[in-house]
């Protein structure tokens, strides 16, 4: 991202998603009604992070909450579910969950990178 650059809804959701990007997520939250993010955790009875901290954390249940209401479409319609689970086939990040499927099948999946001291856990 650039300093001063104007950037969509839609590309900030796509450098959220592929890149992991923080200063999208930052943006996007910024600019939002915060009850909306708040309603949806709430919904799918997930607790809700505190996205102020710079290492929050999302369990893998409460992820895989969320790859559930996606892939069945039973919170979000068709097209936006089909659009998020697009976006996070996109990620380049080929460790993790990803390492060892083969190459034509794809993987819909979130990473993240926490450091500790100097050592980076993916």
């Amino acid at each position: 991202m650039q300093l001063g650059a104007v950037y969509t809804v839609d590309e900030l959701l796509s450098l959220m998603i592929i890149n992991s990007d923080n200063t999208a997520k930052n943006l996007l939250l910024s600019n939002i009604d915060l009850k909306l993010v708040y309603n949806v955790y709430s919904d799918l009875k997930i607790p809700v992070p505190d996205f102020t901290e710079p290492e929050c954390e999302v369990s893998a249940k409460d992820y895989a909450t969320f790859f559930r209401v996606l892939y069945s479409c039973t919170y979000l319609s068709e097209d936006l579910s089909a659009k998020a689970i697009r976006l996070l086939s996109e990620t380049e990040f080929k460790d993790g969950i990803v390492a060892g499927v083969p190459d034509n099948i794809t993987v819909a999946h979130k990473f993240a990178e926490r450091k500790y001291g100097e050592m980076i856990i993916r």
